[in-house]
């Protein structure tokens, strides 16, 4: 094994100790180098090998410890979920300066991500770099004492995660919004999506200041896309919208390239003439297309709990509007559409609301056997 301070990173350190500025050390880098002999020594002028870099891990601030005064140790944590590769040499950089550090070489090991699928088993490495100088604690200004990390939790945190995600969607279905949060809204030719929360696929995403939303051409739709993007050691919900062409089949659940699950819910659209639409659930909501999702229904008898926002589109026939699952307990749940003079193929004279789910029962879906025109409010009461 060969381990050295690079001439490069010596440089920065006298330079940045002269100045009286930090040394901050942020980012591992593993390469595979093909027929490396890790017993030969690194040269004071070592680069980083770019072409054969096979993972960068952001450092976070708690896997920068200090030993003691003169010594500092960076950590990394490659959970199951990292994978498949092969490294025998890793590097220290200051992406500040982007610099090179120190470098280490050693034979091969084998990074395995558990496979779900096939259920093949990946393993956790945990790989730390010990630096040693005269003043290295107050040049990094590492304030966090040395520990050790040896069990691997990556499996059972990600099927707490998900079983979280679950609960959640069983609550508030593909997506449900609080009061305006993520509303999008048009000022000056601008849009912008409104502070607050909301849930789409079982994740909870929060915005706290208006989120601009460029929007290149009209008429569009407006998604967000929600995911638990990993940051250091923990995985954070991450939300972004997204303006797709009008009708683009967006799938509510997707992996992206690294695996990660994404989930999507329509919150807007912008016609012709850059009018905003609201179409949040559960205003209005699309865990499939030309569905909708209502949630949320708690209230007396008769009382109206829940309705949603005018659609301004035509549902074709034979289209199941989509209710979550909803424990109507010893009542009935009942809906009707506002500006529809009754539903298809109903006596007029019949009263509007159509009960979807009986005592006892969990609510189902509402099928249209004709066209449901555009310009109306759906409404559900429980009785």
């Amino acid at each position: 094994m060969s381990v050295i301070m690079t001439a490069a990173g010596e440089a920065l350190k006298a330079r940045l100790q002269a100045e009286g500025k930090p040394l901050v050390i942020d980012t591992f880098v593993f390469a595979h180098i093909p027929n490396l002999d890790p017993t030969e020594q690194l040269t004071p002028g070592i680069t980083v090998p770019t072409e054969q870099v096979v993972y960068t891990y952001p450092i976070p601030d708690e896997y920068r410890a200090y030993v003691n005064p003169n010594q500092v140790v960076y950590s990394a944590l490659l959970g199951s979920d990292v994978g498949d590769w092969s490294f025998n040499w890793q590097g220290l950089v200051c992406s500040e300066y982007d610099t090179l550090i120190a470098a280490a070489t050693f034979p091969t090991l084998e990074k395995r991500k558990y496979s779900g699928a096939t259920g093949a088993a990946g393993n956790n490495l945990t790989r730390n770099f010990l630096l040693e100088f005269s003043g290295a604690k107050e040049l990094t200004g590492i304030t966090i004492s040395a520990d050790v990390w040896q069990l691997d939790f990556t499996i059972r945190l990600l099927g707490m995660d998900e079983r979280e995600r679950l609960s959640n969607f069983d609550l508030y279905g593909a997506g449900w919004f609080s009061g305006d949060g993520w509303k999008l809204a048009r000022q000056g030719g601008q849009y912008a999506c409104a502070p607050g929360f909301g849930y789409v696929g079982g994740i909870r995403a929060g915005l706290a200041e208006p989120m601009p939303v460029v929007a290149t051409f009209t008429p569009a739709d407006v998604w967000l896309d929600v995911c638990l993007k990993p940051q250091g050691s923990d995985r954070v919900a991450t939300a972004a919208p997204m303006v797709v062409e009008p009708d683009t089949e967006v799938p509510f659940s997707a992996a992206d390239e690294t695996g990660l699950m994404h989930y999507r819910a329509r919150i807007a659209s912008i016609n012709a003439q850059g009018e905003v639409i609201d179409l949040r659930p559960p205003a209005f909501g699309d865990p499939v297309k030309n569905g909708g999702t209502l949630t949320g229904l708690t209230a007396p008898s008769g009382e109206l709990v829940s309705h949603a926002g005018t659609r301004a589109a035509a549902i074709p026939p034979d289209t199941d509007w989509a209710v979550p699952r909803y424990e109507v307990g010893s009542k009935k749940l009942q809906v009707f559409l506002a500006g529809v003079p009754c539903f298809p193929g109903d006596d007029p004279a019949k009263d509007q609301f159509r009960e979807v789910g009986q005592p006892g029962s969990m609510s189902t879906a509402i099928q249209w056997h004709d066209e449901i025109p555009t310009d109306y409010d759906i409404h559900v009461r429980v009785k």
